[in-house]
């Protein structure tokens, strides 16, 4: 699967709570801001970590909270495997 953020939404909307309009998420805002609760990202992360073939580590975790760092991280990690 290409790397988007089209691509990381779809995964997102399927992890966390329906209530949370991921589609329309801002992708420069921390998804928590946006109704993403911890253990929502945490299945997130996992369902992420599954698809594209990487590991995020707890810290790494801690410092992706919005959708463009998730994806640019998911870009470079995916590239140098």
């Amino acid at each position: 699967m290409e790397v988007t953020l089209d691509n990381i939404r779809e995964i997102f909307s399927k992890e966390v709570d329906a209530k949370v309009d991921v589609k329309n998420m801002n992708a420069e805002e921390s998804i928590y801001d946006q109704g993403v609760d911890s253990l929502d990202s945490s299945s997130a992360f996992l369902a992420l970590e599954e698809e594209f073939g990487i590991v995020f580590s707890s810290s790494d975790i801690e410092k992706l909270d919005t959708l463009a760092k998730i994806k640019n991280f998911i870009a470079e990690n995916k590239s140098s495997q």
